[in-house]
């Protein structure tokens, strides 16, 4: 059908590319003469010389063998164009939106993200903080979020979810406010609370007034990080998990007043998930999870 063989087309190329029959040999990584034979040959079947051949000097192109290269150079192209036509396009990775908290976002799945975002090519992994609980929960109800991982009370703040790690929810402060609050416990405590902006901010507010804390508020924060520091400052106590007290005072300043109780790491995963990326995310979230809390049993 052709004159000429692929892989003449290639020597040649290679060697207009490199001007030279012996880089072009290294750069193929075949002989020299093997070269100059595949070079004559396909001359011989053009019928004609594509190279100016003089002694002691650099072969040069003939104009033949100028436009010979030109339309050589076209000629891959749409071979190379025919091939990435036929062959199957790569699926785009499919786009996930879990909804969760921001500790459990900065300490849990952060870190962990770029691990999973390499073994799961596959799934575009999308974590946003929800406007509000109450909103989440009517979501799910509604099935219009695909996934939800939360620290929370009870399974009803979390429709459908399943239980992957639990930890306990506080009071801390310094050991100077600390000893204040146990010598009379009947004073209302000092509390720094989240800024009303926060997510969390009305939430713990209703937690606290149903956990019967007598409190006044010394202060507000907007990140997690902010309120250790400030805790351990003095500027009040706080309402706190333990595992983000684990993360974020390492050293260990603040002290447990009271306990407020067990709070849960549930998941929600939508049903209408595929079942190889629902079950990817939750061996995701359940090593995660576990990560700053102890073991729960599933609910």
């Amino acid at each position: 059908m052709f004159r000429f063989t692929i892989r003449q087309i290639e020597i040649f190329l290679k060697v207009c590319e490199a001007e030279g029959f012996r880089r072009a040999s290294e750069a193929l990584g075949i002989s020299e003469a093997a070269i100059s034979h595949q070079i004559c040959l396909l001359e011989e079947q053009l019928g004609g010389a594509l190279f100016c051949r003089r002694r002691g000097a650099a072969i040069q192109l003939l104009p033949e063998g100028e436009a010979f290269r030109d339309a050589a150079t076209q000629f891959v192209r749409q071979g190379l164009a025919l091939g990435q036509r036929l062959a199957p396009s790569p699926a785009a990775p499919t786009c996930i939106t879990i909804h969760t908290g921001p500790h459990l976002l900065e300490d849990a799945l952060r870190p962990a993200l770029p691990q999973f975002l390499r073994r799961h090519p596959e799934i575009n992994l999308n974590l946003v903080i929800p406007k509000t609980r109450k909103w989440l929960k009517q979501a799910i109800l509604a099935d219009k979020v695909q996934g939800a991982l939360l620290n929370v009370k009870s399974a009803e703040e979390l429709p459908h979810s399943q239980a992957l790690a639990q930890t306990d929810m506080g009071i801390y402060a310094c050991p100077t406010i600390a000893a204040r609050i146990r010598a009379d416990p009947a004073q209302p405590i000092d509390l720094i609370l989240p800024n009303s902006d926060h997510p969390d901010a009305a939430s713990q507010i209703r937690y606290l007034r149903h956990a019967g804390v007598n409190f006044r508020i010394a202060g507000h924060y907007p990140f997690h990080d902010v309120a250790i520091r400030m805790a351990s400052e003095g500027a009040g106590a706080l309402v706190v998990l333990s595992s983000i007290v684990t993360s974020l005072d390492p050293s260990g300043i603040l002290e447990e007043v009271q306990k407020l109780g067990v709070w849960q790491t549930r998941l929600y995963l939508s049903p209408q998930l595929a079942r190889d990326h629902a079950e990817a995310l939750r061996g995701f979230f359940t090593k995660a999870a576990q990560k700053l809390s102890d073991p729960a049993p599933d609910a």
